[in-house]
């Protein structure tokens, strides 16, 4: 659904897609949100929906492996720089590129949410050294307020949260859409775009 009421007040937003939970109680990082977020953006973007048991285990298996066991905690998670072993699966099919948050925020998500639908993130704080930490579907985004709405796999965060601009600026992000909409005038700055 689209609601436009001019250049001050827009706002954009598909319908929620279906909340995949990360299992292990949510803690923040929890290493699974990538699978559990990939997993709604699967149904949004009307793919086969899988597990996230389906994913990592599917993923894991994979050579090379888009993921690394952390030992320490017993779980598979994404390593964020071979993130392009997900993105070119045949039921996955994003492009995907990595944006700081200062640069995200002057973009119309309106427009990438029109254009491109559900948009998968996944985030860490700008300037860290840490591994990307959290993994959400954005699916409406409104201007005027300066806010952007997602779906968190997380049980702290049950349903739909929204996040404001002006934190946004502060984290880094490895963002990925639907290959076959990328806008032509970004074409060059999507990977697997072509």
């Amino acid at each position: 659904m689209s609601i436009d009421c001019g250049l001050e007040a827009r706002m954009f937003f598909w319908a929620e897609p279906t909340r995949v939970q990360q299992p292990g109680g949510g803690v923040i990082p929890d290493f699974s949100c990538w699978a559990a977020a990939l997993s709604s953006w699967q149904d949004g973007m009307s793919r086969k929906m899988e597990t996230v048991v389906a994913l990592e285990d599917r993923f894991q298996k994979q050579k090379p492996s888009p993921l690394v066991w952390l030992s320490d905690v017993n779980r598979w998670t994404l390593d964020a720089g071979k993130f392009y072993i997900v993105a070119a699966d045949s039921n996955v099919n994003m492009a995907w590129r990595r944006i700081k948050g200062a640069a995200l925020v002057k973009w119309d998500l309106e427009m990438l949410l029109n254009l491109c639908g559900y948009v998968y993130f996944v985030a860490r704080r700008a300037g860290s050294r840490d591994r990307f930490s959290h993994a959400r579907v954005m699916y409406g985004a409104w201007t005027e307020f300066g806010v952007a709405y997602f779906i968190d796999p997380s049980p702290q965060y049950p349903g739909a949260i929204t996040w404001e601009y002006n934190r946004i600026q502060y984290y880094d992000f490895l963002m990925g859409i639907d290959k076959g909409s990328v806008p032509f005038w970004q074409q060059g700055e999507w990977e697997n775009s072509t």
